[in-house]
């Protein structure tokens, strides 16, 4: 197997990276430029964690009830749509 190398400081890279395992970063990390997952991508965990897009604020997983597809009552399914719409809006996925 392979050996374990440990980078105390920055490491500054100007052209591609290729890992053929796993990359594990403790800490804050900023990914800038254009960037692309590929594959399963996990975001958050089942304890929970934030996330925002766009520049919003990030936030907890929302929970949001189902609409009930055999109400005819359209005041409670509109105000369902709203919360909705809300919570779309506060995760900065449309304005």
């Amino acid at each position: 197997s392979g050996v374990m190398t440990t980078i105390e400081g920055t490491l500054n890279v100007d052209e591609a990276v290729t890992l053929d395992s796993s990359l594990v970063v403790t800490g804050v990390s900023t990914l800038s430029g254009q960037t692309a997952l590929i594959g399963e991508v996990a975001i958050g965990g089942a304890l929970g964690g934030t996330i925002g897009f766009y520049g919003a604020v990030p936030v907890q997983k929302p929970v949001v009830t189902r609409l009930n597809p055999g109400s005819l009552n359209v005041a409670v399914n509109e105000q369902k749509i709203i919360e909705i719409i809300s919570v779309l809006e506060e995760l900065g996925l449309i304005n």
